[in-house]
């Protein structure tokens, strides 16, 4: 709802949130947090965090339904590069 909203930094630290305290393994919800937080790093320019979510949706063994977005939103994240190169 936070994201909806257009509150993309609340969201994102709501989303870290449920991520860490989710400790049972992966699941189609727990990707779903993952997608919803990439999607908030991509609007944050945070574009390392969001690739590093977004690698872990496209390489998990879980079924997960938007995994053919998420593929398609890591080919279209700047790729960042060390200050100085």
């Amino acid at each position: 709802m936070l994201y909806r909203q257009g509150k993309i930094k609340a969201a994102a630290e709501a989303f870290e949130e449920g991520i860490a305290a989710y400790r049972h393994g992966e699941s189609e919800i727990l990707l779903d947090v993952c997608f919803w937080l990439a999607r908030a790093c991509i609007d944050l320019e945070q574009h390392e965090r969001a690739r590093t979510l977004l690698l872990r949706i496209v390489t998990s063994e879980v079924e997960y339904s938007a995994a053919e977005d998420a593929r398609r939103l890591l080919t279209e994240v700047p790729q960042s590069f060390p200050k100085g190169s």
